[in-house]
């Protein structure tokens, strides 16, 4: 079976259809459920997203975090364990909460009554005095990061997540970049106002957050709602609504304005002042009429039914054999706990067929809007029929719960074919991704976006009675037709309140979810079929290696040939992806040799010679398993001839009839004896006569000198020592000899691609020293075709050397890149060195490249549909394409977007929607969008006017560079309009934005007589 996922000494628990135990997902990692084999407890294991494996200040905040959370041992906080790695994985093991997040009890029973919501504040307000000690704030206290567990005769408030908390103590080794990464982090509805507007905070911050939780647990809701602008507003300017607050005792409402004051300083001070007045105001509602705020009901004060099990609560229904589910469906089996709920076997009385039935886990009830797209993607999927897609019939809601109802399969999952093999042949894996391919192309025509790939998630179906134990071990070969089945319908949620503890953290500007329509999904479904692809080989991915867009550090597979390996760390790369799903799977059709050789296997290596003729017929699918076409190695090659010619020698011997001593070759006997028939003997020769005995002398040995292949070996593990000790010059040079000396190999080339490709995506950017170092040795890559070596040297000489840097880009645009198509257009645009500007052929790079789903490609067309550059203008279109790279986290595009929402240009005007835009760019460090945020401040429009942080933005702008907050930061310095006037310090910051170009602080200058540069 497939070897279990393991960090250190920590085992990653599977559900009962084999998919890894998910707790939750947050913007850093995700949550595993986990068990402890030194400990012999469970755990819950954070492991840190791939799409900040490369990132060292992602990666050291990640161990602050740890270590700050590590230093709270207290009862009403969650402990961390341990802290370690596993290859390029960080991860901690912290304490495993079975219990009821605050967020879930109330979306289960509603608001709370004032005594059971005050009794939990307190044990909180206690959890951050003792957070306060170590000089932590914890940044995100929110009603889904406080978890309800029974001990006792009580219910204990843990907080859970402190991998947010932030210390104002730098330790030893630590800088202030690692303490932030940039941007407001934490959660909108329950932040104060001081981390909105990202200034300093302290243990007051939470106190805020905390008092916005007590208000969600009187109320059942926050006391702001709306878009993100609009809750942000509301907390920088707005009273919270006190009058909905009407039936609350005295003492609760004084407490809740006091916790709730914009000021920091108009609040409790203290964690232990806070606790005083909690206990306070529990004396005065233990002594009160019970009173709930925001219920339609009254609360049962009793803690002992705070954690009652759903299955006992009447009016809900309850899974089991023999149910009756909407009046059709009919539990026959229970299949198990899923990460998208319990999954069951039914049988549909309408269709008199089994079914398959996915109750949806509670967090989806729980957003309305989450519901509903889900009830969308359910229509758009009802219709679809295809072979290689399982069918999603309907969505049922039924009282408190709410279920899918798909298609059933007979037969298993490829988790469990692996489980018995092991590990497949490549022709047995090349013939299952064929049938997945054209499930995926099939979605892609039709805009799904919602594939699962796990090997739990994708079902081979067999339309005949099979032996399911016998079947999983014998080849494919010898399986009956079947047809293998993707899961069509993607769960995607944060469990953050889920029954158990997800410990997920929230970040406001995140990782931007990838986007699932058209062709921005292509490039991830592949990568994900061809994750398949190499799990079934036997290779193993670290559950977080395809966090978002990001290509996973690819792990050459020994059962593959070079070429096959290739092939596979493309796919498995979104920049250089395929162009569809068939011609992925044709590619390794099409290789000469795919499988080199295998271990602990007796099946015979087959693989596909072509693509199958047709697609697959629904009633099931005989794969096609010719022998393979392989090329062993030359020193193979002669060891197998000698075999077989002292084979031959022997058996012709043997058969000659002659007498048995003539089958042993003597010392006068040749040692290779020819394939044809021999003459007949010679007359023996004359006896010579007898001679004094000469002792023989040994001859010396030599040794053999080593084959091309061990020299080949030696010299890749020399070049691999190098680059894993960081010698980039000395590795490029060592890969380069391997490249030149041994052409026959592509094990140079392979390695070459992934070295170069992680100097580019490495955190900090290639210095202009170290490029100058390894030039040469980069430019020789590029000619021997490396795509790496060739965007490498189009990204480092594109200022400097002009010409050049087009020429490579043109060739790495030609190889199908899509990031060098959209910097050709960049190029075409700007014209220069290279010609004059050519619009026309810029649109025409960014749409190829936006056909690949690059998200800079999608930016760069939308402006040009915006602006009618080398396009028919269509603004429509523009910001269509605007708001897809948007989505998918181009700054570039939340900025021009916010712009198009705040002048209604191919949009409907709607500044808080361009607030909101804004804000998402700033965040990123847009520039641009800093000065449009600021004159959004400045002017009121779309969020309430704040001159003084107008300017702040504008400086922190100027002093980056930007030609534009440099005006304006100037004409703020120059009437005094958000800070103090300084007419000195305004004129040099007009004469800088005129030097960087700005045409308003030209024309300043030029009217005041003012020098571009200083006299």
């Amino acid at each position: 079976m497939p070897e279990a996922t393991i960090f250190d000494h920590y085992e990653v628990l599977t559900r009962d259809d084999g998919s890894l135990f998910e707790l939750g997902r947050g913007a850093m990692g995700i949550t595993y459920k986990a068990f402890d084999t030194s400990l012999r407890i469970t755990v819950a294991l954070k492991v840190i997203n791939a799409a900040y494996l490369n990132s060292e200040i992602a990666r050291q905040r990640f161990v602050r975090e740890a270590r700050s959370a590590a230093k709270l041992r207290h009862r009403h906080v969650a402990s961390v364990f341990h802290l370690g790695t596993e290859g390029d994985t960080w991860f901690y093991a912290m304490e495993f909460i079975d219990g009821e997040t605050v967020e879930a009890l109330i979306k289960r029973q509603g608001p709370l009554a004032p005594l059971m919501a005050l009794t939990i504040t307190g044990q909180v307000a206690r959890a951050l005095n003792a957070a306060s000690q170590h000089s932590l704030v914890h940044r995100d206290i929110k009603p889904a990061n406080l978890m309800l567990v029974p001990e006792d005769d009580e219910v204990v408030a843990k907080v859970i997540d402190f991998g947010l908390a932030k210390t104002s103590v730098i330790s030893e080794g630590e800088d202030m970049a690692t303490l932030s990464m940039g941007g407001f982090v934490g959660t909108p509805h329950f932040a104060s106002p001081e981390q909105l507007e990202e200034q300093e905070i302290d243990v007051r911050s939470d106190i805020y957050s905390l008092g916005v939780t007590l208000w969600y647990m009187l109320a059942g809701q926050a006391p702001f709602a709306g878009s993100m602008a609009q809750v942000m507003s509301q907390h920088l300017s707005k009273p919270p609504p006190f009058e909905k607050m009407h039936d609350l005792p005295p003492a609760v409402t004084v407490l809740l304005r006091k916790m709730l004051e914009k000021d920091p300083a108009d609040r409790f001070q203290t964690p232990a002042e806070l606790r005083k007045a909690v206990e306070d105001a529990l004396a005065h509602c233990a002594t009160a009429p019970a009173a709930t705020a925001g219920a339609s009901g009254e609360v049962d004060e009793s803690f002992a039914t705070l954690l009652e099990a759903a299955a006992d609560r009447p009016g809900e229904t309850r899974f089991e054999v023999g149910v009756v589910l909407a009046r059709r469906y009919r539990i026959s089996g229970i299949l198990g706990e899923t990460n998208a709920g319990r999954a069951f076997r039914a049988y549909d009385g309408e269709r008199q067929s089994d079914v398959r039935i996915l109750v949806v886990h509670p967090d989806f009830l729980g957003n309305a809007g989450t519901c509903t797209a889900l009830e969308n993607e359910v229509e758009k999927l009802k219709p679809v029929r295809h072979p290689h897609l399982l069918g999603v019939f309907d969505f049922e809601t039924i009282e408190q719960a709410s279920f899918v109802a798909l298609e059933w399969t007979d037969g298993f999952s490829l988790l469990e074919l692996l489980r018995a093999r092991r590990e497949l042949e490549a022709g047995e894996t090349l013939a299952l991704l064929q049938q997945a391919a054209a499930g995926v192309d099939h979605a892609l025509d039709l805009g799904l976006g919602g594939l699962e790939f796990g090997l739990h998630q994708v079902f081979l179906h067999f339309s005949q009675e099979i032996e399911k134990d016998t079947l999983l071990r014998a080849p494919l070969k010898d399986w009956p037709a079947f047809a293998l089945k993707l899961y069509p319908l993607g769960f995607k949620t944060d469990l953050a309140s889920s029954q158990t503890w997800a410990g997920a953290q929230t970040m406001i500007e995140g990782a931007a979810g990838a986007k699932t329509e058209g062709v921005e999904a292509r490039p991830r479904y592949i990568q994900s079929l061809a994750a398949l692809g190499y799990e079934l080989l036997g290779g193993t991915l670290s559950p977080v290696a395809l966090g978002g867009s990001a290509s996973p550090r690819y792990t050459p597979l020994s059962t593959l040939s070079e070429e096959g390996n290739e092939v596979l760390r493309r796919a498995l790369d979104p920049q250089r992806s395929f162009a569809s799903a068939q011609e992925f799977c044709s590619a390794l059709i099409e290789l000469d040799g795919l499988q080199v050789r295998r271990h602990d296997s007796h099946a015979a290596e087959v693989v596909p010679s072509a693509p199958a003729a047709t697609a697959p017929v629904a009633h099931g699918f005989q794969p096609s398993l010719p022998s393979a076409k392989k090329k062993p190695p030359l020193a193979l090659i002669g060891f197998v001839s000698a075999v077989v010619v002292l084979g031959g020698a022997g058996y012709f011997f043997m058969h000659q009839g002659g007498s048995n001593t003539a089958a042993v070759p003597t010392e006068d006997s040749p040692s290779v004896t020819p394939d044809v028939t021999p003459d007949p003997p010679p007359p023996d020769p004359p006896t010579p006569p007898p001679a004094t005995p000469v002792p023989a002398t040994p001859a010396p040995m030599t040794p053999a000198p080593p084959s091309r292949t061990d020299m080949l070996k030696a010299s890749v593990e020399k070049a691999k020592k190098l680059e894993e000790n960081g010698e980039w010059v000395p590795s490029l040079d060592a890969w380069m000899k391997i490249a030149r000396d041994y052409p026959e190999s592509g094990v140079a080339k392979n390695y070459l691609e992934t070295l170069l490709n992680h100097l580019r995506d490495r955190p900090s950017p290639i210095t202009f020293e170290e490029f100058s170092e390894m030039r040469g040795q980069i430019n020789e890559a590029a000619e021997l075709g490396i795509l790496s070596a060739m965007l490498l040297l189009g990204d480092n000489l594109r200022k400097t050397e002009p010409k050049l840097a087009f020429k490579w880009f043109s060739a790495a645009s030609e190889r199908g890149d899509a990031n060098a198509m959209t910097q050709l257009g960049f190029m075409y645009s700007k014209g220069g060195e290279i010609g004059p500007a050519d619009f026309g052929k810029a649109a025409e790079s960014f749409q190829a490249a936006a056909d690949k789903g690059d998200i800079g490609g999608q930016f760069a067309l939308g402006q040009c549909y915006v602006d009618g550059l080398g396009v028919t203008k269509d603004e429509k279109r523009g910001t269509d394409l605007l708001r897809i790279a948007a989505d998918g986290g181009d700054a570039r595009a939340m900025d021009i977007l916010g712009n198009c929402y705040k002048h209604g240009i191919g949009v409907k005007a709607d500044p808080a929607e361009a607030f909101r835009l804004f804000s998402l760019a700033a965040n990123k460090g847009n520039f641009n969008a800093m000065a449009n945020l600021g004159a959004l401040y400045m002017t009121g429009i779309g969020v309430p006017a704040n001159p003084k942080k107008a300017a702040e933005l504008f400086e922190k702008g100027a002093r980056a560079g930007d030609g534009a907050c440099m005006f304006n930061y100037g004409q703020c310095l120059e009437e005094g309009i958000g800070t103090k006037k300084n007419q000195l310090q305004s004129l040099n910051w007009y004469r800088k934005a005129a030097t960087d170009g700005d045409k308003r602080a030209i024309d300043w200058c030029r009217q005041h007589n003012v020098p571009l540069t200083p006299r």
